[in-house]
């Protein structure tokens, strides 16, 4: 007897972009909890899935020397999703701040209530070069990234992260994989989360979380060795800064529930 499944869809709105996602077990940690690092990609990919849908491909990007990358993350989750949940993501353009394009993202679970909430800011650079384009320099010919969004979301803002001089221990080393990489050649933004907590105290990795940010400072190639040291602010805080030999690669900041 064929009986129907949930299904994914996915919606343009006025102020944005809607997508439903269902959250895998494989996404998930051994809680059955999504981890951080899902999170994420789930943040990362709705964006490019937003352009996509108005005609801002990746590819058209390029060839007007043009790419974003994510700059700096905060999520904050009200209530943990859980494998198996039926989520959907409403991201929204938030305008600009000094170089920053600014992006916003919430998760509803199927009962319409807001699980999570998350704010971003990026760069557009020139590929080429490296040249990061101004706002300014760009507002005409991409309004899109101007607009700005009226929801009101429980989440800070995005802001700069730095690790203590004091109390701080080196707690192990990443050689950047191959299957880390993403297109643009370097360690995805959303792989941080899964090398955060593979280098986390083991007494917080199964903690839940309330508050994941993180700063992304250099891109990590495939080979380089990440140096990750960490320290505890308290109980209920820890933050980590991944060191190549390039200088500071992240600087992540997690709060527990």
């Amino acid at each position: 007897m064929n009986r129907p499944l949930p299904s994914r869809d996915q919606w343009l709105t006025p102020e944005g972009y809607a997508r439903q996602e269902q959250l895998l077990f494989g996404q998930c940690d051994v809680y059955l909890r999504a981890r951080p690092a899902t999170l994420l990609k789930q943040f990362a990919a709705i964006g490019g899935h937003h352009c996509d849908a108005v005609g801002i491909s990746y590819q058209s990007l390029l060839d007007q020397d043009q790419a974003f990358l994510l700059s700096r993350v905060i999520i904050h989750i009200h209530q943990t999703p859980m494998s198996g949940e039926m989520l959907t993501l409403h991201t929204w353009i938030d305008g600009t701040k000094g170089p920053y394009f600014q992006r916003v993202v919430q998760w509803k679970n199927s009962a319409d209530m807001v699980v999570a909430s998350g704010r971003s800011d990026w760069i557009l650079v020139s590929p080429s070069n490296r040249k990061i384009y101004r706002p300014n320099t760009v507002k005409e010919s991409n309004p899109l990234f101007f607009s700005t969004c009226d929801a009101a979301l429980d989440c800070p803002p995005c802001q700069k992260l730095t690790l203590p001089k004091d109390g701080t221990t080196v707690i192990g080393e990443h050689q950047v994989r191959w299957s880390e990489l993403d297109g643009n050649g370097h360690l995805h933004s959303g792989n941080y989360g899964d090398i955060v907590w593979d280098y986390l105290p083991q007494p917080y990795q199964s903690r839940p979380v309330k508050t994941f940010a993180i700063n992304y400072n250099k891109e990590a190639p495939l080979g380089q060795t990440i140096t990750l040291t960490g320290c505890a602010m308290d109980d209920n805080h820890y933050r980590m800064e991944g060191r190549t030999d390039h200088g500071v690669c992240f600087e992540s900041d997690i709060v527990f529930g």
